[in-house]
């Protein structure tokens, strides 16, 4: 039975298009009709040239950064690492973690020249500290850069901050990341908030102003009808028909139809049996059909001539 690509082959996929992206080089992204559980995404700061590839495979456990060292190392902050980044980008080591070496199989798989790939990647080494915010549906994920190393910072709903990065676990509450993080995310919950309020403020006023402050509960027929029937009508009336004042104050209002109408409709029928006729095929011969064709639509002309039936060839307005 097939069960479909695995998790790791759709994070290859997303992978790989994210690094030619990255680079500069046309990607695909296949679609369907579920979204996919794994996205891969370039965070960066435009002051201080900084990249950084965050990577989601479904909850917030297995999200993982990857960059490049100023050495040139690849590497990773994720929730299964043990590695100090900081202490390993000093060399021109990588992380030995899973999502590394998936970014290598990416690499292989896009085509894209580790050396090109590190030129487009690489952090400087005068590179500034930075944070940014990303909104994945109710929950705020901010990649912030601190000291030359990612992390990935969450807040809880009571602005409890949590740090990816293995070398903060012990005092992820307080570490550089999160002092970083910490500000500009009470900003934005502040701005959310006003925003909020603003938003509930217009939605009063706008259901304020629809109920009038002064309206009687009923209406009479007048006041609703005002001027209704002093409008032209669409009906076509005779003389022996009743007044229109006297139909329109009717309660019920009569709708059967007048003389004229009926009239109308004995025409339209009139109409509807003789095209009828003439449109029917007659089992004579051919030199009888036509001349019994040619008396039909004799009939007809005069027909419509005199009123009795209705000329098709004019168009209704």
């Amino acid at each position: 039975m097939d069960t479909g690509p695995s998790p790791n082959e759709i994070a290859l996929t997303a992978l790989t298009a994210c690094v030619r992206r990255a680079c500069g080089v046309p990607s695909v992204t296949p679609v369907g009709q579920r979204a996919s559980p794994v996205s891969a995404s370039v965070f960066g700061d435009p002051a201080s040239r900084s990249h950084a590839i965050v990577l989601r495979l479904g909850s917030a456990k297995l999200d993982s950064i990857l960059w490049v060292s100023p050495r040139g190392g690849l590497l990773c902050s994720c929730f299964g690492g043990t590695q100090n980044a900081l202490v390993v980008s000093v060399s021109s080591r990588s992380s030995d973690c899973k999502h590394v070496e998936l970014l290598r199989r990416a690499l292989a798989a896009s085509g894209v020249p580790l050396r090109q790939f590190r030129g487009r990647m690489r952090l400087a080494p005068d590179a500034k500290n930075y944070a940014t915010c990303k909104q994945y549906g109710a929950a705020v994920l901010w990649v912030s850069l601190y000291q030359k190393v990612y992390s990935l910072v969450t807040f809880s709903a009571a602005s409890a901050a949590t740090c990816l990065a293995p070398c903060c676990r012990r005092f992820g509450v307080r570490c550089g990341h999160v002092k970083l993080v910490r500000p500009l995310h009470l900003e934005r919950l502040a701005e959310a908030g006003a925003a909020a309020t603003a938003e509930r403020d217009v939605g009063t006023a706008i259901k304020a102003a629809a109920v009038p402050s002064a309206r009687r509960r009923f209406l009479s027929s007048e006041e609703e009808d005002a001027g209704i029937e002093k409008l032209p009508s669409d009906t076509s009336r005779e003389k022996s028909d009743s007044p229109e004042e006297t139909v329109a104050a009717r309660n019920p209002r009569n709708l059967l139809p007048g003389m004229g109408e009926m009239a109308e409709a004995e025409v339209w029928a009139r109409t509807a049996d003789w095209k009828k006729l003439h449109a029917a095929p007659v089992p004579t011969p051919k030199e009888a059909m036509n001349e019994n064709s040619k008396r039909l639509a004799e009939l007809i002309s005069f027909l419509e001539r005199s009123g009795n039936i209705r000329d098709m060839t004019n168009v209704l307005v």
